[in-house]
């Protein structure tokens, strides 16, 4: 099923990076409702025993705003939030040179959606 937030999403990360010491692109991901009751839940699902460390949405989409594509950052940051509820934001793994950052909310339907990057920091 390839519904609006999906579609609306998938063209605000198209060819976008997030900036670490090896940049990377987003892979937009579903779940179905019934998945997790709250994206916190979710979150120490694909965590799998590593450590979840909540980011708030200003702080993170703060830092992006001092970026090349600042512009598009800040889109992304409209259309995370016009499209979907109940968003929050983690990183997995934190203290390891590779952490999962995860930014997931619910559709209206109440799917999970969420955008996954990898932030490297050695």
């Amino acid at each position: 099923m390839c519904d609006e937030p999906h579609q609306t999403l998938a063209a605000a990360i198209d060819g976008l990076m997030y900036p670490s010491e090896r940049d990377a692109s987003f892979d937009l991901l579903r779940w179905p409702a019934d998945q997790a009751k709250s994206a916190r839940e979710l979150a120490k699902t694909l965590a799998r025993g590593r450590r979840v460390q909540p980011v708030k949405e200003d702080d993170f989409f703060a830092a992006l705003t001092r970026m090349d594509d600042a512009e598009r950052f800040a889109r992304l940051r409209r259309v995370f939030a016009e499209q979907l509820t109940n968003r929050a934001i983690f990183r997995i793994g934190h203290g390891q040179s590779s952490v999962d950052v995860y930014l997931i909310g619910q559709d209206r339907m109440g799917e999970w959606i969420g955008l996954h990057t990898v932030s490297i920091e050695t």
